[in-house]
């Protein structure tokens, strides 16, 4: 679901004295995917999978973490933006990662 707009006019004062407005793109839409990240249970896993989403440029906007118990694995749900060259990459790179047994994109 990504949103298309059209272009927005910009009022720009000309320096020949004409008055033109000049057409300015809008900035791609960014698109908020989230996972589901099931984990070992160890501690430092999160910030592990945190690290690596900010160092690849991903703004990070939520964070929903379950902590393993005897009844089930460690997981969390992570929403990110990404940035449109990497986002296709970020669940191999997430399933790459120590103590990540899966990825599962929502």
């Amino acid at each position: 679901m990504s949103a298309i707009s059209a272009p927005r006019t910009i009022e720009v004062a000309a320096h020949a004295g004409a008055q033109r407005p000049r057409l300015v793109a809008a900035p791609p839409a960014v698109r908020t995917r989230r996972y589901a990240v099931e984990t070992t249970g160890r501690e430092d896993v999160l910030v592990r999978v945190l690290g690596l989403l900010r160092r690849r440029g991903c703004r990070i906007v939520a964070v929903d973490f379950h902590e393993a118990d005897r009844h089930r694995p460690g997981r969390f749900d992570v929403s990110v933006e990404p940035p449109p060259r990497t986002e296709h990459r970020i669940e191999a790179w997430l399933s790459g990662l120590v103590d990540v047994m899966g990825v599962t994109p929502d």
